[in-house]
């Protein structure tokens, strides 16, 4: 058993001259004694660099350079590392103090592949605590929701290699495709959670998080719809709508083994979808979910029964009335 497994941190990073160095010394700060620190970035023209070369001799390695985004640059430096345990920490996010610490003590636990620490969201005006990743009682719902807080969670390369490369296509949700692909593939056993925060999430105004949700959304129905079509079952008239609320950014098979419910899978997306063709007043197209799903399926849930009460009972202008004063 190593007491200081190695840890390997890499920092996208493109024109964070204002954070970045917090977050360079929030890792150096660790004192960890086999740690593993990579930093990619893309060319920034700011301050970037010149915080960079200040502390590149505790560097394993650091390059500026232009690249393809994001997801390429974690890419890029995860074929740097060399360490057991793996993570990314954003040039705007912070590790907590004494975290390197606490990630190598639970994964002296040779069955754990996954540690999912707590975190705390915070801007200027104060921080909120976050309990980070979100398990469910099933591993469908684990997938189907991909709810990954990623800064504090920490991955066994062994485990994550075989899932890798993150999709460079994926500009939000990256963290959440591999997080479903690993659900995919091993379900929930190798996962653990811990209530010690682990990291700290910035939240500004120029921050992807608050500035570019609708990409979110869209990305989060691109994996899905993947996820669906592995299913290998014949996908509903429906699934069109899937499609659109996506923005149609190509996904990796996700090559499922079928170890899960689908039919369970299936309630999920109807449920999800219903809602979304609700906000978006697309009555008519949720209506259709609604009825395929009730009556060609036979699958019910509290919540269908909810939606069929009110988009395929009450009048539409009652309905849009109801909608709008819940916007």
């Amino acid at each position: 058993m190593v007491k200081f497994p190695k840890i390997s941190i890499v920092t996208p990073t493109f024109n964070q001259g204002d954070f970045i160095e917090e977050t360079i010394c929030s890792v150096l700060d660790q004192n960890y004694p086999n740690l593993d620190y990579v930093i990619i970035d893309g060319g920034s023209t700011d301050q970037t660099v010149e915080t960079i070369r200040k502390y590149e001799k505790h560097l394993t390695y650091w390059v500026s350079e232009p690249d393809k985004g994001q997801s390429d640059a974690i890419n890029k430096g995860f074929e740097k590392c060399t360490g057991d345990i793996f993570n990314w920490l954003n040039s705007d996010d912070l590790l907590m103090p004494g975290a390197l610490n606490e990630v190598a003590t639970w994964f002296n636990d040779p069955s754990l592949h996954i540690l999912s620490g707590s975190e705390y969201h915070f801007d200027h005006a104060g921080e909120v605590f976050r309990h980070g990743s979100l398990l469910y009682p099933s591993v469908e719902e684990s997938m189907f929701y991909g709810v990954i807080y990623q800064p504090s969670t920490f991955w066994r390369v062994d485990a994550l290699r075989p899932l890798l490369p993150l999709n460079a296509n994926l500009h939000f949700l990256m963290d959440s495709e591999i997080w479903v692909r690993y659900l995919v593939h091993n379900g929930q056993g190798g996962i653990k959670k811990t209530g010690t925060p682990l990291a700290k999430f910035r939240i500004h105004g120029e921050s992807k998080t608050t500035s570019q949700q609708e990409g979110f959304l869209q990305e989060r129905w691109d994996i899905r719809g993947e996820l669906f079509r592995s299913m290998r079952r014949k996908p509903p008239a429906w699934i069109e709508y899937m499609e659109a609320a996506g923005g149609k950014t190509k996904i990796r098979s996700f090559e499922s083994s079928g170890k899960f419910d689908e039919r369970k899978m299936l309630l999920l997306y109807a449920e999800e979808l219903v809602y979304t063709m609700y906000l978006k007043f697309s009555y008519d197209h949720a209506r259709e979910i609604l009825m395929t799903t009730l009556f060609e399926y036979r699958l019910v849930s509290k919540r269908l029964v909810i939606y069929f009460m009110k988009i395929c009972l009450m009048p539409r202008f009652l309905l849009t009335l109801f909608r709008k004063s819940h916007a």
